[in-house]
């Protein structure tokens, strides 16, 4: 009997060995089904371009295919929608841009809440904005450019691609810093509205750094100062706007890696200590570098604490604006 009684114990400690390690594989394991980046914008933009930089280092880190899916709408809305739905289990990521942070002030009905919806994994890095001006204007510098607005308040204007728009937002974020007046010249799009400066049509324009330099390098243009916080590698001679006389101003893009809202920790970080890997090596950041972007690796923790700093500040910059997309 004694002999039936540890047998019968053993059998239950084997048995319940059996079960929990299987169920706490389960709990770390990560993937267990396909993984999805969804890109909330069309094919070849920026987030596309991430997307598909990033992708060898999943597929290698996980040893299974991971696709790419665009789901272009609404600013960036429709992608970011999917994924706010999609099963909270960290399989469905959303490689977003800064208008993330802008879209729930400037869209009166967001479909998700872009907080409690969608968990931050990861960022990118970050893509300095550039003020440039027409050449026909005797302005060098910012201080100049202010000198110059209040002198013209009358004619002194600023493109944009669109009410709304990151260019919009940014220069009535300076109008306010500056206390100038420069009057609003709304384009379709930001292709449109680097034209409307070349042709003259308009003054002042902040412009996303890649798209400006080509025009800057040829004259065409004339650079003034960046947005960031700090000076940008690839530009250490121009001035950041902050230094040039209104402190505390930044405005840079931003890009970087979500999931769906509730999504285990154990998958947020299982993704973020990829991404931290990749954003410091030499190779991705040389191409991240040739897009203007300039790589800040950050804990899922740190980006989530950047996130709901960058949701109050450009609540503040839209009601500024008095912008709206709706």
């Amino acid at each position: 009997m004694k002999l039936h009684v540890v047998n019968m114990g053993t059998l239950l400690m084997a048995l319940s060995t059996a079960l929990a390690i299987p169920a706490s594989v389960q709990a770390q394991a990560f993937p267990t089904k396909l993984v999805r980046i969804i890109s909330p914008f069309e094919a070849g933009g920026s987030t596309d371009l991430l997307a598909r930089l990033f992708l060898p280092r999943f597929n290698e880190a996980w040893k299974q295919s991971v696709i790419i899916e665009n789901k272009p709408g609404a600013g960036g809305n429709t992608g970011a929608d999917y994924v706010a739905k999609a099963a909270p289990d960290g399989h469905t990521l959303l490689l977003v841009a800064s208008n993330h942070a802008i879209n729930p002030a400037l869209y009166k009905n967001m479909p998700f809440d872009a907080r409690r919806d969608l968990a931050p994994i990861a960022l990118i890095g970050k893509a300095t904005n550039v003020l440039i001006v027409h050449p026909s204007i005797p302005v060098t510098n910012v201080r100049e450019l202010i000198t110059y607005a209040k002198q013209n308040a009358a004619t002194a204007n600023y493109a944009s691609g669109g009410s709304g728009a990151a260019s919009h937002i940014i220069a009535e974020m300076f109008k306010h810093a500056a206390g100038v007046n420069l009057t609003h010249i709304a384009y379709k799009g930001s292709g449109p509205a680097l034209t409307g400066l070349l042709r003259g049509e308009v003054t002042v324009y902040f412009s996303n750094m890649v798209a400006a330099m080509a025009q800057v390098k040829s004259g065409k243009v004339r650079l003034i100062a960046v947005t960031g916080a700090t000076r940008n590698r690839a530009l250490p001679d121009t001035p950041t706007i902050a230094e040039s006389g209104l402190p505390g101003f930044e405005a840079d893009n931003w890009y970087g890696l979500l999931t769906t809202g509730k999504s285990p920790m154990t998958a947020i970080q299982a993704v973020n200590r990829i991404m931290q890997q990749a954003v410091q090596d030499t190779q991705i950041v040389e191409k991240l570098n040739g897009l203007g972007i300039t790589p800040e690796p950050m804990s899922a923790e740190q980006f989530t604490a950047f996130v709901d700093s960058e949701l109050v500040k450009w609540r503040k910059a839209v009601e500024l604006a008095g912008a709206s997309a709706d």
